[in-house]
């Protein structure tokens, strides 16, 4: 029994955790696909470059063919930039 309840345990975690992966890719997707704007918006640069980061995530583990690229994001503190979303993305 006390098996059973710590294979619970964890697949609870397990299900928490894939379903907060799921919600960030999700927001980071809805983010990236508004960016098709034709006029400047003002917005936070960190958000755009978090949602880009979010969906190439994939690409940047390591693979047979090349090692894995490690991002470290130490943006700092800017204002709301005014720019062209799609183009930046």
């Amino acid at each position: 029994m006390k098996l059973v309840l710590e294979d619970m345990a964890k697949i609870l975690n397990s299900l928490q955790l894939g379903s907060e992966r799921i919600r960030n890719l999700s927001n980071s997707l809805r983010s990236f696909c508004r960016s098709d704007n034709k006029v400047k918006i003002f917005t936070d640069l960190h958000q755009g470059l978090d949602s880009t980061l979010m969906i190439l995530q994939h690409r940047l583990k390591a693979n047979g063919a090349r090692p894995g690229i490690e991002v470290i994001k130490t943006y700092g503190v800017l204002p709301e930039v005014n720019y062209y979303i799609g183009q930046m993305n």
